[in-house]
């Protein structure tokens, strides 16, 4: 038995395709694009190292494309196979309804500006690809037509794909117009339901607008029942220059996708910069959602009106588990909350910590900030939560909050209550 036909039979098992055909890439076809175009269901179009110019298309077929990385499992192979976009429309494309086993596996995407000023890497619309082990890197969506723009590195709607040890890193939306929303830097998902996220890097991606910014990392709308966990998300940026205009969530944006959960995640060094409004440097989160083990570290706003340098929340029905909201800033005229902000939503926070936020100019809650709604606090530390002059480790604007079994201290002032409706226990 040949190496070659021993790969073969390798993918084959592996994957189950028994009665499928491996095309080989350049061995049979030159192209990937045209070992796609002969390929039927179950088929295997496997690729060796190199670089491939040019765009390419699953055109509904259930298959899958891979380098050799499927063989040896050596993931250099993923930075040696390389899928590289003409800078005319996005690189890799799902548009004719394929399912989980349509997969893309073990290839750097790079290059790519967009369908329709959507997806500069990878654009899915009503499709459920499976995407692992890639780097989709230095994708950049610029030229406008439509109301909005959004995901430099991966764009899904309507779609409940599968995305899994996946590295998306500096990739761009911008608009130098200011007449145009962008959002997700890295990754957007809309309209969709149990799309899952996982084991994903998130670095370095960008929105830049003279409009509204949201997600600089990750944009998650109308989404219910996604899953994003075991993720690093660190050193992305929501840069908006337009005067008016909202600046939100640096690491995430996450609104109207109820049910969704966000677990085991890192998120770090993100940011949110904006003339006037800034929400959420690390998270922005208007959903009725579920978070686990976060830490969230580092994140910071610069703008005017500044709210959650760590969190801003809105919604109801939301649960904090286990988190470590810790050294996040606002630099703002107006700074609130530089840990945690909370706006007419229904919260319970348990077994957390919140730890050396910081404010310059804050007027409230430099640990927590509370505006409206109800709040339970349950085994939770806040402390060394602080500002130039006046840091608060719990401001109470007009809520109703509970607090059992916790510990405050060590802040410039511990608690400022604004309502009568504070219930503190075993404190």
């Amino acid at each position: 038995m040949n190496k070659q036909t021993h790969l073969t039979i390798l993918v084959l098992i592996t994957f189950g395709y028994l009665n499928a055909t491996t095309i080989n890439i350049p061995g049979d076809y030159s192209t990937i694009q045209q070992g796609i175009n002969v390929s039927t269901d179950g088929d295997t179009v496997l690729v060796q190292p190199g670089a491939y110019i040019g765009n390419i298309n699953f055109n509904g077929k259930n298959i899958l494309v891979a380098s050799y990385f499927i063989i040896s499992q050596d993931t250099n192979l993923i930075e040696q196979t390389l899928i590289l976009g003409t800078g005319s429309e996005c690189v890799v494309k799902f548009t004719n309804e394929e399912t989980n086993d349509a997969k893309l596996i073990g290839f750097t995407i790079s290059g790519g500006s967009g369908y329709d000023d959507k997806g500069g890497g990878i654009y899915c619309y009503q499709s459920d690809p499976t995407l692992q082990n890639l780097i989709v890197s230095q994708n950049r969506i610029e030229y406008f037509s439509g109301s909005y723009k959004g995901g430099g590195g991966i764009y899904l709607e309507y779609s409940a794909a599968i995305i899994r040890n996946v590295t998306v890193k500096e990739n761009t939306v911008i608009d130098n117009s200011g007449g145009y929303t962008c959002v997700g830097g890295g990754i957007f998902l809309s309209s969709s339901g149990n799309a899952i996220l996982e084991n994903l890097i998130i670095q370095g991606n960008s929105v830049i607008s003279g409009d509204n910014g949201y997600g600089g990392g990750v944009y998650i709308q109308n989404s219910n029942n996604a899953t994003l966990t075991n993720c690093v998300i660190i050193e992305n940026i929501v840069n908006v220059f337009g005067a008016n205009k909202y600046s939100r969530g640096g690491g995430v944006y996450l609104s109207n996708s109820n049910y969704s959960n966000l677990e085991n995640l890192t998120i770090q060094g993100n940011s949110v910069i904006s003339v006037d409004y800034g929400h959420g440097g690390g998270i922005y989160l208007g959903s009725n959602t579920t978070l686990e083990n976060l830490t969230i570290q580092g994140n910071n706003i610069i703008a005017a009106n500044g709210y959650g340098g760590g969190i801003y929340l809105s919604g109801d029905n939301i649960t904090l588990d286990s988190l470590i909201i810790i050294e996040n800033t606002i630099t703002c005229d107006y700074s609130n909350g530089a840990g945690l902000y909370l706006s007419n939503t229904s919260a319970t926070v348990n077994t957390s910590q919140i730890t050396g936020n910081y404010g310059i100019n804050s007027t409230k809650g430099d640990g927590i900030l509370i505006s409206g709604g109800t709040l339970s606090l349950t085994n939770v530390t806040i402390s060394d939560n602080y500002e130039d002059s006046n840091g608060v480790g719990i401001y109470n604007w007009g809520a109703t909050v509970s607090i059992n079994n916790s510990i405050i201290w060590d802040n410039n002032i511990e608690l400022q209550n604004n309502t009568s409706n504070l219930t503190v226990l075993y404190c």
